[in-house]
């Protein structure tokens, strides 16, 4: 509560604490209190006169004497400029939400309009009593367009198999937008990666726009390895962040206050989407999502409690302008992987069972993989040394002819029309010859394996010349 005195044994870990010689801030981190109380009582304690171990050596009656909370009232005479001032305050609220809109510029308005009216102190005295009133905490304040708070729900919907009657659950993504609330919500498959991107991604479509910051709640298709300080991400959904400009600032492990808003969401979820299909069969992913998509308008037009205002109007007021642009083409998902170069300048995507070449210098070193479904890129540290359309074909080969040293681009070259076309110049009846021996084979290429030396096919074909 707001003026509530602290306890004698926290105002002597305060002063003894000041006495090691710690800092506000490593007394404020270590007894938990802001550093604004902090400061408040520390000024009181010196305002007494007396050393750090004098203070510690009172009892508590003397020393509770010293400190006081301190009590501001709104003062009586002035009801009529209270009343102003407190009729203000939703406005207040809501425009703090804005981009760049602070408490001062607001005071400033608001003194340009009633010149009588509160000194800054005093303004942001009551209009933090009135946010109190309201439990509405200041991390609870969000910019237009900074952050979209993700997670799923704990209970699950269901899609049913026509021909076997098969019921399957399926995963409900929630995406809220924090300062206008503004809500998304598809069900996925599951929780793999995949889907997870595309769902954000529908999001972002839904939104119009992109905020600059995604909250995941830890998801392990965001979040490799959880930690309070430094979260270790997945490198796709990292890469899907940074496609559509955003930052990812996972939310700390066992704070549900850091995605109270995505929780909030969940539980009106079950309300106000659960709730309503709740004796219907769906026969497909696609037919749940319409029914859901179908119910959103009505989700986010309802007035928040004791408002005049809803999502949608909040969004459209406030945060739909502060978002970013989207980018004209979506995300293509990249799958990363690891390989060492071969010594015939190749590597294997193991994914496929498909070899790419890259440039001979990087034989016997480690190379990342990054790949979609049009495009395989190879990374040497953080330089690219290679690009290759994606072939899925299973041991193949897609090289590029200057990666290979020269010695090897003979060889490279090899193929059933080029053994054809120097047996013509010899003659039909070597060229009949040939074609005979690469048509005998299963693969062609077992006709002329890279063990053969070129020098001996020549003086072969040259042999059988008439």
């Amino acid at each position: 509560m707001a003026n509530k005195r602290i306890r004698m044994n926290k105002l002597r870990d305060i002063i003894r604490l000041k006495a090691g010689g710690s800092s506000n801030q490593s007394v404020s981190r270590q007894l938990r209190l802001s550093r604004t109380t902090l400061i408040r009582y520390l000024k009181q304690v010196q305002s007494s006169g007396q050393s750090y171990q004098q203070l510690l050596a009172l009892p508590e009656g003397e020393l509770s004497a010293i400190v006081s909370p301190v009590v501001v009232h709104a003062p009586e005479k002035d009801a009529s400029r209270y009343g102003i001032l407190s009729s203000l305050f939703e406005y207040l609220k809501k425009e703090l939400r804005r981009d760049g809109v602070t408490r001062r510029l607001l005071w400033e308005e608001y003194r340009k309009k009633n010149p009588e009216g509160y000194q800054y102190t005093q303004f942001c005295y009551h209009f933090g009593q009135w946010q109190q009133s309201r439990k509405v905490h200041v991390h609870l304040e969000h910019t237009a367009g900074e952050k979209l708070f993700v997670d799923f729900t704990g209970k699950k919907l269901s899609i049913t198999d026509p021909q076997s009657g098969q019921v399957t659950e399926v995963e409900v993504l929630v995406c809220v937008l924090g300062a206008s609330q503004y809500t998304y919500i598809e069900a996925l498959p599951s929780q793999k990666k995949a889907f997870v991107i595309k769902g954000i991604e529908n999001a972002l479509r839904y939104f119009g726009g992109v905020p600059r910051a995604v909250v995941p709640d830890n998801l392990k298709a965001a979040v490799t390895k959880a930690s309070r300080y430094e979260p270790l991400l997945n490198e796709t959904f990292e890469d899907f962040a940074h496609h559509y400009g955003m930052a990812v600032l996972p939310a700390r492990p066992a704070k549900p206050c850091d995605k109270s808003l995505v929780e909030g969401a969940v539980n009106l979820a079950y309300q106000r989407v659960f709730a309503p299909l709740r004796n219907q069969v769906f026969f497909s992913l696609e037919q749940l999502n319409q029914a859901i998509h179908s119910l959103l308008p009505v989700y986010n037009q309802i007035r928040f409690q004791n408002r005049s205002y809803s999502r949608k109007g909040l969004f459209e007021q406030v945060e739909k302008s502060a978002l970013q642009v989207l980018p004209v083409e979506s995300y293509q998902i990249r799958e990363y992987s690891l390989a060492r170069v071969q010594k015939n300048s190749h590597v294997l995507l193991s994914s496929d069972k498909h070899y790419y070449s890259v440039p001979f210098r990087y034989v016997g070193q480690q190379v990342k993989l990054a790949c979609n479904e049009q495009l395989v890129e190879i990374y040497s540290g953080y330089d690219r040394i290679a690009v290759h359309e994606r072939n899925y074909r299973q041991y193949g080969y897609s090289t590029q002819a200057h990666h290979l040293p020269s010695t090897h681009r003979f060889v490279a070259e090899w193929n059933v029309e080029c053994f054809e076309q120097w047996a013509a110049k010899v003659g039909p009846q070597t060229k009949a010859f040939i074609s005979g021996i690469l048509q005998s084979k299963k693969h062609p290429e077992q006709g002329y394996g890279p063990q053969i030396k070129s020098s001996d096919l020549r003086s072969s074909l040259f042999r059988y010349s008439p």
